[in-house]
């Protein structure tokens, strides 16, 4: 189902610009001229350093889900439940950070680089006030959620505990994927990829690994490193995304000074 859903997805994404008049202007007719190349060679410098940043985070929670199932069945079920709930709301600020990539791209392309700071930061805030009400819809109602999808005590129990650490991550998931959508429209790609190799697989993962055997606090101790693999990427990427507007602010004021 899921093979079958991406391939229909693939083929409406070729069909819609293909067919539609106000997109037929940009679609190429010759699919391999020297120009297209140079394009393709230009999107995979910005795109495969993009893809390894989400590479580290999905394989840094699919290898919390292997520690799981090394506790035993019920945290792996109770993982399962939690981590779905925390995908769907992730959702949210997974589009704002594609608007603001959109966005930050569309000020720079038009050099109304003053726009840059109120669209990322205005991004942010929402991104933040979103995951913040899903903080408490996870508190209050984690148990009920949980038994949405299993009548097993147990599983429902933990799971909503689970939850209420969901609802702590969710913020820093938040910051961290509007701040790498900021990046990735100032085509900033490759350090955000390191960021993420050193916040999933040199933080979270070792974290998780020591509170949840080391320390003994199970499924909760995995999930705590987490939180804490997500904390450092959100407070990296911030900090380079704040770094880049005062690069290109700086870069500005000094072209003007230039010029004058």
């Amino acid at each position: 189902a899921t093979l079958l859903a991406r391939i229909a997805v693939m083929v409406a994404m070729f069909a819609y610009p293909a067919m539609s008049r106000a997109l037929s202007t940009a679609w190429p007719s010759d699919w391999f001229t020297g120009g297209i190349r140079a394009s393709v060679g230009r999107i995979l410098a910005i795109g495969l350093p993009a893809g390894g940043l989400h590479l580290c985070e999905v394989s840094g929670f699919a290898f919390g889900s292997i520690m799981m199932g090394w506790i035993g069945v019920v945290p792996l079920a109770a993982h399962q439940i939690a981590i779905t709930c925390a995908a769907t709301t992730f959702m949210v600020p997974l589009g704002l950070s594609q608007a603001v990539c959109v966005r930050v791209g569309q000020a720079r392309g038009a050099e109304k680089l003053e726009r840059l700071r109120s669209i990322i930061f205005g991004a942010l805030i929402l991104a933040v006030a979103f995951m913040g009400v899903f903080v408490v819809v996870f508190m209050l109602y984690g148990k009920t959620i949980a038994g949405w999808f299993v009548a097993d005590p147990p599983v429902v129990l933990l799971t909503s505990q689970l939850l209420l650490i969901a609802g702590i991550f969710q913020i820093f998931d938040g910051i961290q994927v509007v701040s790498a959508g900021a990046l990735r429209g100032f085509e900033d790609t490759r350090m955000p990829m390191f960021i993420g190799i050193l916040s999933y697989w040199i933080v979270a993962l070792p974290v998780s690994w020591l509170a949840g055997f080391i320390l003994g606090w199970g499924a909760r101790g995995v999930w705590f490193g987490f939180v804490v693999g997500l904390a450092v990427a959100a407070a990296t990427l911030l900090w380079r995304v704040i770094w880049k507007m005062d690069m290109t602010s700086k870069r500005t004021r000094a072209e003007l000074s230039g010029g004058n």
